[in-house]
């Protein structure tokens, strides 16, 4: 697993091993659906879902 983050300004946020987990299972929670063999960018304020990658 890989999370990358950025803040509103497109910099670099850090984000530690737990807080990527606990993002990543509500991500998958919220959207089962999505084809998960692929990457994917969620955006956090919005919860939308896009099928590229950041």
């Amino acid at each position: 697993m890989e999370m990358t983050a950025a803040d509103e300004t497109g910099a670099a946020v850090r984000v530690t091993r737990t807080q990527a987990l606990i993002a990543a299972r509500a991500v998958i929670r919220t959207h089962p659906d999505a084809g998960w063999q692929e990457p994917h960018t969620f955006d956090l304020r919005t919860a939308w879902l896009d099928g590229g990658v950041a």
